[in-house]
């Protein structure tokens, strides 16, 4: 009769266990050194393996049950049986914690469908990575956003729709050679050289006016009433033309022009304190 071991090796059997079944025992290598009977890592004690005493053969010998070929079949049968049992109840508990995880999902983009509503509105404008993250963290996440998340996106909203309101409203600013005052506030200065000797600088500085609408100028940034100042926690050295700084100048209309973007603006010049 041929005997098996449970991965289907056929082996004779020669030996029996204490219930008398049968058994194939053999030698193996050592696991400590391999077989190699020593290392040179334990020269200093000698070099050779105390698990095996320099034999390269471990002391303990492999234990082998053997089958015949119907008993393996039936074993298979039942570690199958076994498995598809145990794989329908993960299948089972699965299906229970995904319809756990629909229901909270669900509960959450309720309580949040406001929200949702408002970040949707926004992303119509265009498309805003933190927006659309905050969007997914409820919707496919199921997770609350944070105060944080909250808040950040509320200022991002507002300040869109401010923007927003300020284009809708935008137009060139009185006539051309008008001299008229203007109530101004910084959006931007810059200063370049454009010759070392003698030194000489272009300017250019853009506000908007009390409705919103672009002014721009080439005139010094002294000549406008800006002044240079020490940003919040900054030192003497980072003295900057601080962005909404407010300003009242009376000037000329010399310009009505686009930017990139088609919004008008109004360039002035010959600035004086108002």
């Amino acid at each position: 009769m041929i005997l098996y071991s449970r991965k289907g090796e056929p082996l004779v059997q020669n030996s029996s266990d204490e219930k008398g079944k049968p058994l194939h025992i053999c030698d193996r290598v050592c696991w400590r050194c391999g077989g190699a009977g020593g290392a040179e890592q334990w020269r200093h004690t000698g070099w050779t393996c105390y698990r095996c005493g320099g034999s390269g053969v471990d002391p303990v010998r492999e234990r082998t049950k053997l089958y015949t070929a119907e008993q393996n079949a039936k074993l298979d049968a039942a570690a199958e049986k076994r498995a598809a049992k145990k794989a329908a109840a993960r299948a089972e508990a699965d299906r229970i914690e995904q319809e756990r995880r629909d229901r909270e999902r669900a509960e959450i983009i309720s309580d949040n469908q406001g929200f949702i509503d408002r970040i949707d509105a926004e992303l119509a404008h265009g498309e805003i990575e933190f927006l659309q993250s905050v969007r997914d963290r409820i919707t496919d996440q199921a997770k609350e956003p944070t105060d944080t998340q909250v808040q950040k996106v509320n200022e991002i909203i507002e300040r869109n729709e401010k923007e927003r309101a300020r284009l809708a409203g935008a137009q060139h600013v009185g006539e051309i050679k008008e001299r008229r005052v203007f109530e101004l506030t910084l959006i931007h200065t810059q200063t370049r050289l454009i010759s070392e000797y003698p030194h000489i600088y272009s300017y250019w500085t853009l506000f908007t006016d009390e409705n919103g609408c672009k002014i721009a100028s080439k005139s010094k940034p002294s000549a406008l009433g800006l002044r240079l100042e020490v940003p919040e926690g900054g030192t003497w050295d980072d003295r900057c033309y601080i962005k909404g700084s407010k300003v009242r100048v009376k000037a000329t209309v010399v310009e009505h022009t686009t930017d990139k973007r088609g919004e008008p603006v109004t360039y002035i010049n010959r600035p004086k304190a108002a």
